[in-house]
């Protein structure tokens, strides 16, 4: 984890984590409450999960073809750079081919218990308490 300009993150503090697009690899961490990153870090875990794409950010990506933040995961910071965990569904996110987090099936995911983001992908555990669509 690479923390930015001595900003603090901590365990349980509410985030949003999204896919930097500069820093090959990694994730950039928000803290909800002041709006600036945190940190920078290859895998996140977070707790109670939520799943947002912005509609205006994902037409402006399809009209001019170049890249902007406009999907994150919203949730409670649980831990970074951490060992691959144990989840059974990967969910990616394509602004080009889905409105939302899809899975291999075409399931659009909008929240979930935990989720654990490595390599521009999260993935969750598939069960009865994640909610999705399709």
């Amino acid at each position: 984890m690479e923390i930015f300009k001595d900003r603090k993150l901590e365990v349980d503090q509410k985030v949003r984590v999204y896919v930097n697009l500069h820093k090959q690899g990694m994730f950039s961490i928000v803290d909800m409450k002041t709006g600036l990153v945190c940190c920078y870090a290859r895998t996140c875990l977070i707790k109670d999960a939520t799943f947002y794409v912005s509609e205006s950010g994902r037409e402006k990506v399809r009209k001019t073809k170049q890249k902007l933040v406009h999907a994150w995961v919203r949730g409670i910071f649980q831990g970074a750079d951490l060992e691959p965990q144990e989840y059974n569904t990967e969910y990616q996110y394509n602004p080009y081919f889905h409105e939302g987090f899809t899975n291999s099936d075409g399931y659009i995911i909008t929240e979930a218990p935990f989720a654990y983001m490595s390599n521009k992908k999260v993935f969750v555990r598939r069960d009865s308490n994640d909610k999705s669509t399709g």
